[in-house]
């Protein structure tokens, strides 16, 4: 997992993954992951797949330990659980 905003200067990178879920077109993975290349915090990632493929409506929310989150609507491109 690795998720980056440019804008933000926010690097997030995966460490480990340490359990995946599904339920209907939502999932969340569960690890744990650096910030900005320091550290080491437990991180949830919930996706839902509730758009066809190409439009506008899956979203996801990555949250940190230390209760920070990031995310949101998908702008471009596609999140396909299965």
């Amino acid at each position: 997992l690795s998720y980056n905003d440019k804008s933000g200067k926010i690097n997030i990178k995966s460490q480990k993954v340490t359990n995946v879920t599904k339920s209907g077109t939502s999932g969340r993975i569960y690890g744990t992951a650096s910030f900005n290349g320091k550290g080491t915090y437990n991180f949830v990632l919930e996706a839902k797949d509730v758009a066809a493929k190409g439009k506008p409506g899956d979203s996801f929310i990555l949250t940190l330990s230390d209760g920070s989150s990031y995310g949101g609507a998908v702008k471009s491109g596609d999140i396909s659980v299965k």
